[in-house]
């Protein structure tokens, strides 16, 4: 299924997060819990003004566009979304059926 970013439903949310993660763990071979908590600290530094300001350059440029994007720090998959999105310069995202 192919749809834009803003009309995807939670379902359709989670179902993108989970097929993402299982790319991920297939391409780089990492857990899903690891990446899942890595991403958790990425939001979390991003959307804390002490460590935003403490970042490296190059992450802080991204996180600028995070928080620009985001007035509050989003969920993990509502972040997958956006990052996919982001990346490819494109607000349609690619669901595979096995997932929905």
């Amino acid at each position: 299924m192919i749809k834009k970013a803003a009309d995807l439903t939670e379902r359709e949310k989670e179902a993108f997060y989970r097929a993402s993660m299982d790319e991920a763990v297939r391409k780089y071979g990492i857990s899903r819990s690891v990446m899942r908590q890595k991403i958790e600290d990425d939001l979390n530094r991003s959307f804390n003004d002490v460590s935003f300001v403490k970042m490296d350059p190059d992450a802080q440029i991204d996180a600028a566009f995070l928080r620009r994007a985001f007035k509050e720090k989003p969920s993990v998959e509502d972040y997958v979304v956006w990052a996919a999105t982001f990346v490819t310069h494109s607000d349609m995202i690619e669901i595979p059926d096995e997932y929905l």
